[in-house]
């Protein structure tokens, strides 16, 4: 997975960051961008340990 959440996160990042809206970036900064990242983050995280979506619940038989 790591082989493409990097590459995928740099370039989503770049976009936002670095390009020039008159090329098709958004033009928001570094700060701006980590802030906006740190954000998502925060939320899927929270989102994660609220409803324990990623949790798997074993019955004590499937243990052995």
């Amino acid at each position: 997975m790591y082989v493409v959440t990097r590459p995928l996160g740099a370039s989503i990042g770049d976009q936002m960051a670095q390009n020039d809206p008159k090329y098709g970036g958004w033009g928001l900064g570094t700060t701006d961008t980590s802030y906006i990242f740190l954000a998502a983050i925060v939320v899927l995280v929270m989102y994660l340990v609220i409803t324990k979506k990623d949790q798997v619940v074993l019955n004590p038989e499937e243990v052995k």
